[in-house]
């Protein structure tokens, strides 16, 4: 007779569904749809961080994977829209004190 045997079974966490988009969208952002993949990517990462801290659901990795994507795409666009706005702005300003 075996004595009796104790048998774990393990359950994986489950996957959390924003970290799954915003890796998806990070990855379309840099193929089809780059400021709206970016922005989804950003947001989705972020939101997924927060649910997986709080439920202690897995895929962590897949939601920084999505706002490093999303962040490195959107980056570059809102620096230049911040110097564009800067020289507009510049210009604006300066055209209307010094008259040509």
């Amino acid at each position: 007779m075996q004595p009796y045997q104790s048998h774990s079974i393990y359950y994986a966490r489950p996957t959390n569904s924003l970290a799954i988009v915003s890796l998806i969208m990070g990855i379309l952002a840099w193929a089809l749809l780059p400021v709206l993949g970016a922005g989804v990517a950003v947001w989705a990462g972020h939101s997924a961080l927060g649910a997986i801290r709080r439920s202690g659901e897995s895929g962590q990795g897949l939601a920084v994977a999505g706002l490093i994507l999303g962040w490195l795409q959107l980056g570059p666009i809102l620096l230049l829209l911040m110097f564009v706005t800067a020289a507009i702005f510049k210009s604006i300003v300066f055209g209307l004190t010094h008259p040509h």
